[in-house]
């Protein structure tokens, strides 16, 4: 501050005329000072606010899925006609028992699944079901725990034989070895 007013010395200013200058400029950077901080304290709240939406809505709706899931997961009178007719005739029902393997899973879950993929729900398909009819060839995930690309990746051999990668990592098969085709 001294060297400035050295400044203005030199320059042959009238001090008292630079120093109102100086007080008017401080007092508009003070003014522009104040209105920057409620500006940042009100975007600070509409950034608080915005988080407690998101969060009520993740929660809906992994609620919306979960319900989903469990209705589109209830087997039918049809399917469970279908299973008994095919057990009764003693035929091997390999799609069966791999969706059982899967549901059984906590690999598999099937609010995930419809939360990441809602249009599973139009499908009217079990969610794991369409997993094992399409969401893996597509390289979805049936759960944060499951990485299906990453998992075909390192096993090549399982994405060469087609195999369901969550199914065949259930099984503990990494694509060396092929399953017999029954």
């Amino acid at each position: 501050m001294r060297r400035r007013c050295q400044l203005i010395e030199e320059e042959s200013l009238p001090t008292e005329c630079r120093c109102e200058e100086l007080a008017e400029d401080l007092a508009t950077c003070r003014a522009e000072l104040a209105l920057a901080r409620r500006q940042q304290e009100e975007a600070a709240e509409a950034l608080a606010a915005s988080e407690v939406r998101r969060r009520r809505l993740r929660q809906r709706g992994l609620r919306l899925a979960s319900a989903a899931a469990d209705l589109l997961s209830a087997p039918t009178v049809g399917s469970r006609v279908a299973g008994r007719v095919r057990r009764a005739a003693g035929r091997p029902d390999p799609e069966r028992d791999q969706l059982d393997l899967v549901r059984g899973s906590d690999l598999f879950d099937p609010a995930f699944y419809l939360l990441e993929h809602p249009e599973v729900v139009t499908t009217s398909l079990d969610p794991a079901l369409h997993f094992l009819r399409h969401g893996a060839e597509l390289g979805w995930d049936p759960s944060p725990d499951f990485d299906t690309r990453r998992f075909l990746r390192e096993h090549p051999g399982v994405a060469e034989s087609g195999r369901n990668p969550l199914v065949a990592h259930l099984l503990g098969e990494t694509g060396a070895e092929q399953p017999d085709q029954a």
